[in-house]
Formats: structure tokens, C-alpha cells, sequence
């Protein structure tokens, strides 16, 4: 470390620095943690605050999946929809507290 003129670094420092670089530029955690050599994968989800673009990659795999769907919601029939809106309009006018006659 003195040699490459890193001061108060440690080779837990350049492993956690790695680390943090790897997920960072997208490697999936089961290769960091492979990598690295943990037993847990929770060890390894220490570092997957660096990159939480990975919440809206798998988000937007489970979009287009919903995409190829044809659901109620994305075709609705004139019956449901005017259902819905007496659904809604009994909600809206049920008391929110109900008493005891």
C-alpha cells in the first residue's frame, strides 16, 4: 500500500472500494457476491444502495410483461365501467364511522 502511495488504506479498503465500484457500473450482486467470496447474499446487499436504478430495470420488466396482457383494466366493457363509477359513488357517500342503532 506505501508503495502505491495510498495512506490509511487497508486491503479491506481497496475490497470494499471494488465492491462499490462493481455495482456501481451495473454487475449483478450474484457476481459481486461470487467475486467477493460471501457465504451470504446479505453481506452482499450492503452494497446495493449504489445503485438503485436496479429497482426501475426490474420495474420496467414487469411493465412490459403487463403490457402483453389484455386485462380488465387496459379493456374495460360499458358495464364495468359504469359499476366502477357506483362503487365509487358509494364510497364516497358511506359514512366513515358507523353506530350502533
Amino acid at each position: 500500500m506505501k508503495a502505491a502511495g495510498l495512506v490509511d488504506a487497508t486491503f479491506h479498503t481497496l475490497r470494499h472500494t471494488a465492491a462499490s465500484w462493481m455495482v456501481q457500473a451495473g454487475s449483478p450482486l450474484a457476481e459481486v457476491k461470487e467475486i467477493l467470496g460471501h457465504t451470504s447474499m446479505q453481506t452482499t446487499l450492503r452494497y446495493a444502495h449504489l445503485r438503485p436504478e436496479h429497482l426501475v430495470d426490474s420495474m420496467a420488466a414487469v411493465d412490459a410483461a403487463m403490457r402483453e396482457l389484455d386485462t380488465p383494466v387496459d379493456t374495460p366493457t360499458q358495464g364495468r365501467e359504469q359499476q366502477s363509477r357506483q362503487s365509487s359513488q358509494l364510497a364516497v357517500n358511506a359514512p366513515l364511522i358507523r353506530t350502533r342503532p
